[in-house]
């Protein structure tokens, strides 16, 4: 869960829908997504961390650099990668007085590799926090 510019966010499943809490009406709404540019998974193993980031909604996930080499019976688990990726999503009223959110993918891209084993020994994202250098 996170808040941005008062608004609580939420990934409720690993099926990538965004929620957002409408005070309104007491309930959590789907953010739709204007232009994901095909940047966001259809799918997550885990339920991946949310930050806010300057007033935008960042998400980080864990994900398998390649599902083929997964497969394959002579790659051992020690040669496994896995990926960090990270994508910051601005979110903004629609433009009807409904009052809904809307939110668009700015950028998504792998931001860490790692071997896949360490998933098993322990969780690689426990949480996340912004840091300004």
């Amino acid at each position: 869960m996170c808040e941005v510019n008062g608004v609580l966010y939420l990934i409720e499943d690993c099926d990538c829908t965004i929620k957002w809490f409408d005070e309104r009406v007491g309930v959590w709404e789907d953010l739709e997504l204007v232009n994901d540019r095909g940047l966001l998974p259809n799918y997550w193993d885990e339920p991946p961390l949310m930050v806010n980031v300057g007033g935008r909604l960042v998400i980080l996930w864990e994900d398998d650099l390649d599902d083929d080499l997964q497969n394959d019976a002579v790659t051992s688990d020690l040669e496994l990668k896995a990926g960090v990726w990270c994508a910051e999503i601005e979110v903004k009223k629609d433009g009807d007085e409904d009052g809904d959110l809307e939110g668009e993918v700015l950028w998504s891209e792998m931001v860490f590799s790692k071997d896949a084993w360490l998933n098993d020994a322990q969780g690689f994202l426990c949480t996340c926090m912004p840091v300004s250098l």
